[in-house]
């Protein structure tokens, strides 16, 4: 397989990725591939989009519903079959090929501060000529606890080195039904 062709700092920060709520999930018989249709809750801003999804191998219907997830809510909408998914939810294969979600590890807000976007791109645009842009962690790599509406949450700090090495599943993200 060739490589994907090299893309700029800019067009990566064209992408617009949200979290959203899958609120609802139905079968989907007439795609290609199993998958579900999906409605996610992006908020107010944004409102609810559809996606078809792949998922049908590692997670039930009724799993899904509730669970936060990560799309990108800027490409056009794609016919499959009579269903037009408007997102891309994003997901990583498995071992088997299967794609896993791609979920935030805590309870971000659906619609976030509009100041704060800004700054991220800025942050990023000046970490663009270093190796990653990812911070390493301190001194201390325990997982640190947090408590969020649904409970409490252990997480590792991201590293340079797991940032880099990330980079190649990110690319293969596959969950749009064809």
């Amino acid at each position: 397989m060739s490589p994907n062709p090299t893309i700029t700092f800019d067009d990566f920060l064209a992408v617009d990725v949200r979290v959203g709520r899958i609120v609802d999930v139905q079968p989907f018989p007439k795609a290609r591939k199993p998958a579900y249709q999906l409605e996610v809750d992006f908020g107010p801003e944004i409102g609810r989009r559809r996606s078809s999804a792949q998922l049908t191998q590692n997670y039930p219907a009724a799993d899904l519903l509730g669970r936060q997830i990560l799309a990108v809510v800027n490409f056009p909408p794609r016919q499959i079959a009579t269903f037009f998914s408007e997102v891309l939810v994003l997901g990583v294969p498995d071992a088997d090929g299967n794609v896993v979600l791609i979920e935030p590890q805590a309870e971000p807000l659906l619609t976030p501060d509009p100041s704060v976007w800004p700054v991220a791109q800025r942050n990023m645009s000046l970490a663009a000529g270093r190796t990653s842009s990812v911070a390493a962690p301190g001194p201390s790599a325990r997982p640190s606890p947090r408590t969020s509406a649904t409970g409490t949450l252990s997480t590792l700090p991201i590293t340079s080195s797991a940032a880099e090495a990330s980079s190649s599943a990110v690319a293969s993200i596959v969950t749009r039904s064809s």
